[in-house]
């Protein structure tokens, strides 16, 4: 919940007389974050909370999550249990499926694979590239993955179907499978021969995985040419071409799902570690790796904060912040006495530098605050924003005169009140009534006719007159300031009077 803390200046008054001149305002605070859970702010693009500072939750940019398109087959962001295909082609199901929220490259979290015991099993459906009797063009198969054990003949992803070469039904298989702690492709009866027979070739990684290191991998095909490529974090680990000649020459062998049967896709089944963002799509992807934030700037645009008093100065707005190298957050304000909309207060945005003392000047009754969010260069870091505090001071109104007297006269009661000691000051009016509490008084004079309330202008005694004779009248007194909407203090302590012909 937003926190209000209020600072008190210490008033010392020796003596009405003596002290010119009476602070009568005060600070007070408006704390974002923390416990409110950041709830004042009412647009978040591409910015999330996630665990921060103080077992509270910190601003951050969320990151570049993929997002199913028109040639993605298969897309599993391992955020939350149940899991879902993205692209709407697989029906998961699983052993005991286990999401890690401690470690991931995007979203939320990544799955959490154990050997045997935690698997994910992906039926095709029939438009999947899976289907049986599909034959594929291009195709990229990606995923970030973070090892534990490293063993050998850890299977990754696996794939088996069946078809008919030479009028025989053949097993056809696709697997990644860890080896010498790299990756090994193999593919058996996977591309469609031109000849009709048996086939089998393989792809294996040519740099040693690290365990518990992330690291991207890669399998792209370009059926133009027949190019099959693994890479790692970007880099080529191994090619072939799938026209029988080393050469990229001849006829293109494209892959091929089997006619008779295709089974199940499986991740992790005898796998140790994480797996996340696993996709398939239909494409030969030109994009070698995508950063955690890449293309990401996050906007944020508070509620509008009501001072509840126009003219109320803003002295400043500090903020808790962690940036690593080459990040930023830029903070931004803006302030007006007069709303545009409920929830938009308009004008300019003013950048400012947290904690920096604002110009006496700056001030208004509505406030609004805007944030920006960048990565650093490489788009793999993301600023935090813990907390933000307002520091305002309220243009509060000021006090009524301390004492009022007053004289009746012929016709005519004369006004007689302390001045306010208040730095702020701009004048007084005068209520006047014939029931106590009821300032509704017409027909008096002045300097010209008035009627109640009667502004009487910088001044400490005022006569009205016009009055009648006999007759009781009660007054009030009110001060007010200088700002463009004057604020005006409470009734003074009411005093009256009776005019009589006998008094002059």
């Amino acid at each position: 919940m937003k926190r209000i803390k209020y600072r008190h200046r210490v008033i010392i008054i020796l003596s009405f007389l003596l002290y010119p001149a009476v602070v009568h305002g005060f600070e007070q605070e408006i704390v974002l974050g923390r416990e409110d859970n950041w709830k004042d702010f009412i647009s978040l693009t591409e910015i999330i909370k996630k665990p921060g500072k103080w077992d509270t939750f910190d601003l951050a940019l969320s990151d570049a999550e993929g997002t199913a398109g028109p040639s993605t087959d298969l897309l599993i962001h391992f955020n939350s249990i149940p899991l879902a295909d993205e692209a709407g082609n697989y029906i998961i199901s699983g052993k005991k499926i286990m999401i890690s929220d401690k470690d991931s490259i995007f979203g939320k979290g990544s799955g959490l694979f154990e050997r045997e015991k935690y698997s994910l099993v992906l039926k095709p459906g029939k438009n999947a590239l899976f289907a049986a009797g599909t034959l594929w063009g291009d195709f990229t198969l990606e995923f970030r993955m973070q090892p534990v054990t490293l063993n050998d003949s850890e299977i990754i992803f696996s794939w088996s179907g069946s078809r008919l070469i030479d009028r025989e039904i053949r097993n056809q298989s696709l697997r990644c499978t860890l080896s010498d702690r790299t990756c090994l492709w193999e593919f058996k009866n996977f591309f469609l021969s031109s000849s009709g027979k048996e086939s089998y070739l393989s792809l294996k990684g040519l740099t040693p995985l690290l365990p518990r290191k992330w690291h991207h991998h890669m399998l792209r095909y370009d059926s133009a040419v027949g190019l099959l490529e693994y890479l790692v974090d970007g880099i080529p680990e191994a090619i072939l071409y799938t026209t029988g000649n080393d050469n990229g020459k001849g006829t293109v062998h494209l892959p091929y799902i089997g006619e008779i049967f295709s089974g199940e896709v499986k991740i992790g089944e005898y796998f140790t570690g994480l797996i996340d963002e696993f996709s398939l799509s239909a494409e030969f992807s030109e994009k070698l790796v995508r950063q955690k934030y890449e293309g990401i700037k996050g906007v944020g645009i508070s509620k509008v904060f009501d001072t509840k008093h126009t003219g109320s100065s803003l002295k400043k707005i500090s903020a808790v912040y962690t940036k690593p190298a080459e990040t930023d957050i830029y903070f931004y304000y803006r302030i007006a006495d007069v709303l545009h909309l409920w929830d938009d207060l308009g004008g300019e945005w003013v950048q400012f530098n947290p904690g920096q003392v604002f110009d006496p000047g700056t001030r208004g009754r509505y406030l609004q605050l805007l944030i920006e969010l960048f990565p650093n260069g490489d788009q793999s870091e993301s600023p935090l924003l813990s907390s933000m505090t307002i520091t305002y001071e309220p243009d509060l109104p000021p006090p009524p005169p301390p004492e009022v007297f007053a004289i009746a006269g012929n016709q005519k009661v004369t006004l007689y009140w302390k001045k306010v000691n208040y730095q702020d000051v701009a004048g007084y009016e005068i209520y006047y009534g014939e029931r106590s509490g009821y300032y509704y008084g017409k027909g008096s004079s002045g300097p010209e006719d008035k009627t109640s309330p009667i502004n009487a202008g910088n001044v400490t005694e005022y006569e009205i007159s016009g009055l009648e004779n006999g007759k009781i009248y009660y007054f009030t007194i009110v001060a007010y300031d200088s700002s463009d909407i004057p604020h005006k203090s409470i009734f003074s302590k009411e005093v009256h009077a009776r005019p009589s012909g006998l008094l002059h």
